[in-house]
This record gives structure tokens, C-alpha cells and sequence, in this order.
């Protein structure tokens, strides 16, 4: 889920902003939802006072990343790496019935496990 706080003018973001945002980042809003706050109540969880931080936590909720990045590729090249740990996390963490499965859901996300 990305929750954006304010536009690229600092105004409150639209959502039609948050299709261009996805479009932007090529996010899939079906598996990547793009959520507004323009009262910035979440930002009180990443202790910054920065809008334009990019927080990507785990599936436990624990931050793995937090920077401030205006460059999508970057951003895209982190997120990608976040799903893949995941992804592996989760073939480590189930036992052989699950694993066939969690490789077919990565993939789902473009993300190949050896």
C-alpha cells in the first residue's frame, strides 16, 4: 500500500493524482493500492517531518526502508528488492506444501524465485 500525503505541489493529493502517481511508479493498484491522507495523521508513525519520505515496510508491519527518493526508477528498483525478501522470507518461513504456492504468488508480483 503507498498513502500519499500531498501532490507534487503540496497540495492534497486527488485521486486522480494517486492514478497518475501508480501509473508513475508502475504500481498495480490491485496489488499495490495508492491511498490519500491530506491530513497527514500517518506521518506521526515515520518520525519525519519530510512529505516526500518513501517508507516501505514488511508484511509484519516493521519499516525496511525509509528515505526521501524523487526518483522513480529508484524507488521502483527498491520496492521490487522488498517484495523479493519477502517473497523468499515467506518459501524459508512455509513447509514444502506452501512453497509451489508462495513462487506462483510472487510471480504474481513479477517476482522469480530460484
Amino acid at each position: 500500500m503507498v498513502v500519499l500525503l500531498e501532490d507534487d505541489v503540496q497540495g492534497p493529493p486527488s485521486f486522480a493524482y494517486c492514478n497518475q502517481y501508480a501509473d508513475k511508479y508502475g504500481l498495480d493498484q490491485e496489488k499495490t493500492p495508492v491511498l490519500i491522507d491530506p491530513e497527514k495523521k500517518s506521518q506521526i508513525f515515520y518520525e519525519s517531518p519530510v512529505v516526500s519520505l518513501s517508507v516501505i515496510t514488511n508484511r509484519k508491519g516493521v519499516i525496511t526502508y525509509k528515505d526521501e527518493v524523487n526518483n522513480a526508477g529508484a524507488f521502483a528498483w527498491q520496492l521490487r528488492y522488498e517484495l523479493r525478501t519477502m517473497c523468499e522470507e515467506l518459501v524459508e518461513e512455509s513447509d514444502i506444501v506452501f512453497e509451489e504456492y508462495i513462487k506462483i504468488m510472487c510471480l504474481d508480483y513479477d517476482v522469480e524465485l530460484p
